[in-house]
């Protein structure tokens, strides 16, 4: 990048890189820790020569606090990917896995991180693997499923990272020399801090930091299990000037007031029994491999924010969603985690590593590929039409296939079968409007595939801002009611 190694690490601290506490505002010890660790480091490395900071008039520092700007989520866990691509090739390690965020404080799996946390990671371990194959670094990614198995059978969990636990543990015969610890924590209505460490497992030391701010977008706080309705327009948002939020810094205003918006609509009724919104969502039902029955509307049941509805082991169900605006509309629909439509992948796990395809391919659709609200291939929903989405569909526009939707036991669900079990039991609808693209104990298991067809859209179109978020738990009758009487 042609900076010196100085004010190349001095950048990379004001990114936010060098809060080592996490909390969001870098001190000058801060600094002077992340600058003396970072610096003779990479001095030594890359040119084999010492090179030590020194501070000078440490007194007029010690005030020094700046507030860590937000940025797009997707470019922090770029930059965090670019700090840990640099330490693998500076140090030539070879592999490296990325255990699952952590949410709060404490090591845990928050459940009103949704999908956001899980996502996260996945993206990290994504990103990472495409810059070993930009920078021809030759080091491996463990895939997602392989790294959790290993961890599993040997008893470990977040809060043994990095400790004697973690020492030595092999995949494939081989090593795996470091691993990324990450934790992530929401603060105000849209902020995220994410915080990641290197851990030796060798030497059982942290071996580098990265980390910054975000300021989430209306689709990622959807993915926290958020439901609620805004800025229902046909057309894009005016732009005005950016404001300040406290504790996050200058940002859109229009995210913030979206993101204060849906937050507020967490004190409402559910969107789905709002009469004056020009969409309808609910949910038919029929028993299992009877094709000759008839779907029924189920009734669903409300508590505050949260809606459930009530599924039996041995039944099939589908999603309805009608459009009574006068536009097309778009729609993500994930159930599970899991997005109703096949999508390209630009990664995939082959055997207990995730590769890359060629920069040039278009990769290969997958059948209920993991996704967010930000990333998943939408359906098209015209102006007064009622769709009905009765599966997971493989939708390639030559061999389309429909797997339909079917209650099992959770361990035989479709997500389960892929290790993604932190969203069973929970449906996500996104519904976005028509852009000009110039601007648990039960869950859904696929039934076999049935021929189908599906036109391919061919408009001008693009999904934008979300308008609504509709989240979904459902469950067994028995688990419902107990439920409902807490």
């Amino acid at each position: 990048m042609k900076h010196s190694l100085f004010t190349y690490w001095v950048i990379e601290a004001f990114k936010g890189h060098a809060d080592l506490d996490g909390d969001r505002v870098l001190t000058f010890n801060e600094l002077e820790q992340y600058l003396k660790t970072n610096v003779p480091w990479a001095a030594q490395i890359a040119v084999e020569r010492p090179q030590n900071p020194a501070i000078l008039n440490a007194a007029a520092g010690k005030d020094f606090k700046l507030p860590l700007r937000a940025i797009v989520l997707a470019d922090l866990i770029d930059d965090i990917a670019e700090q840990i691509d640099l330490q693998m090739r500076m140090e030539n390690f070879k592999q490296i896995g990325v255990s699952d965020f952590t949410s709060g404080t404490n090591k845990m799996f928050d459940p009103s991180y949704g999908t956001l946390s899980n996502w996260v990671s996945n993206r990290l371990r994504e990103v990472l693997t495409k810059k070993a194959r930009a920078n021809r670094s030759g080091y491996k990614v463990i895939s997602e499923n392989a790294l959790r198995e290993i961890l599993m059978s040997k008893g470990i969990t977040p809060e043994d990272l990095g400790t004697e636990k973690t020492k030595s543990i092999k995949i494939g015969g081989a090593e795996i020399p470091l691993l990324v610890d990450g934790q992530m924590t929401l603060f105000g209505n849209a902020g995220i801090s994410l915080r990641t460490n290197l851990l030796d497992t060798q030497g059982k030391s942290d071996v580098g930091q990265a980390g910054g701010v975000a300021m989430l977008s209306v689709t990622e706080i959807g993915m926290t299990n958020v439901s609620g309705k805004f800025a229902i327009s046909s057309s894009p948002q005016t732009q005005r000037p950016p404001v300040t939020e406290p504790g996050i810094g200058l940002v859109s205003a229009q995210r913030v007031n979206d993101a204060i918006q849906l937050r507020r609509e967490q004190e409402k009724p559910h969107p789905i029994t709002d009469a004056s919104l020009p969409f309808k969502v609910w949910f038919e039902v029929r028993p299992l491999n009877s094709t000759n029955v008839e779907y029924k509307k189920r009734d669903i049941e409300i508590v505050g924010n949260n809606c459930y509805l009530p599924l039996s082991m041995g039944e099939e169900y589908r999603i309805m969603v009608q459009n009574n605006s006068r536009n097309e509309i778009f729609a993500r629909i994930l159930v599970d985690g899991l997005n109703t439509l096949s999508q390209k992948e630009m990664t995939e796990a082959k055997g207990a590593y995730i590769e890359a395809t060629h920069p040039e391919s278009e990769g290969d659709y997958v059948v209920a590929p993991r996704a967010s609200l930000s990333d998943a291939r939408a359906w098209v929903m015209k102006s007064g039409i009622t769709s009905a989405i009765e599966g997971f569909y493989d939708a390639n526009f030559k061999n389309d296939k429909l797997h339909r939707f079917r209650i099992v036991d959770a361990d035989q669900s479709a997500a389960s079968r892929r290790n993604y079990t932190e969203q069973l039991g929970i449906i996500t609808i996104g519904l976005f409007r028509a852009e000009s693209k110039n601007t648990r104990s039960t869950a859904t298991g696929m039934g076999p595939d049935e021929r189908t067809r599906l036109k391919e859209y061919t408009g001008n179109n693009a999904p934008g801002g979300m308008m609504v978020v509709y989240n979904i738990r459902y469950m067994t009758p028995e688990m419902l009611r107990e439920v409902t009487a807490k």
